[in-house]
């Protein structure tokens, strides 16, 4: 027997919805940007590296009413400590980086079934030292950004028109 799932700000939000698929439309009355856990592709994805804090962030919530309304969903006390944990975000300064030079619409790609990470890491790997590409999504790509950072690209994010504008460089040597 499986050991029940600690339901904290690091919980992946993918293994979440495995153990309690009935979460998914409770989600969903937090934050219409939850609907895109609907998307198979997303839930077999994203939704495997992206955190409870990630969630939050992407849906508009503090971190603490996410975990809190989760963990009072399946009769979990709330967690005060790690409710609060995570919320950070620290963005790349890419002053002095110009136009991107190409702009990927994250939602476009989910909605016709790819994950758009492939299409971002050839664009990425076309650029040249400080040039940049930039993501469109409707929230924070948090785990590919985590990929990016982890290849070596800086990368900030900002929000335009409600969208979330993921700006991705190649640092400067």
């Amino acid at each position: 027997m499986n050991a029940p799932l600690d339901i904290t700000p690091e919980t992946k939000v993918g293994e979440l919805l495995d153990a309690h698929p009935e979460l998914l439309d409770a989600l969903l009355e937090l934050s219409p940007a939850f609907g895109k856990l609907r998307n198979p592709v997303l839930r077999r994805t994203v939704a495997r590296f992206a955190s409870l804090a990630d969630a939050a962030r992407l849906g508009g919530i503090p971190v603490p009413e996410l975990v809190g309304a989760v963990r009072r969903r399946l009769g979990l006390p709330d967690l005060s400590a790690a409710a609060g944990a995570g919320e950070d975000v620290v963005d790349d300064d890419l002053s002095g980086i110009g136009e991107p030079r190409e702009t990927i619409d994250g939602d476009a790609e989910l909605a016709e079934g790819r994950h758009p990470l492939g299409r971002v890491l050839a664009a990425w790997g076309r650029l040249g030292p400080g040039e940049a590409i930039a993501l469109t999504t409707a929230f924070r790509p948090e785990p590919l950004i985590a990929e990016l950072r982890r290849r070596g690209a800086r990368v900030a994010c900002r929000t335009e028109d409600g969208r979330c504008v993921t700006v991705i460089a190649r640092p400067q040597p």
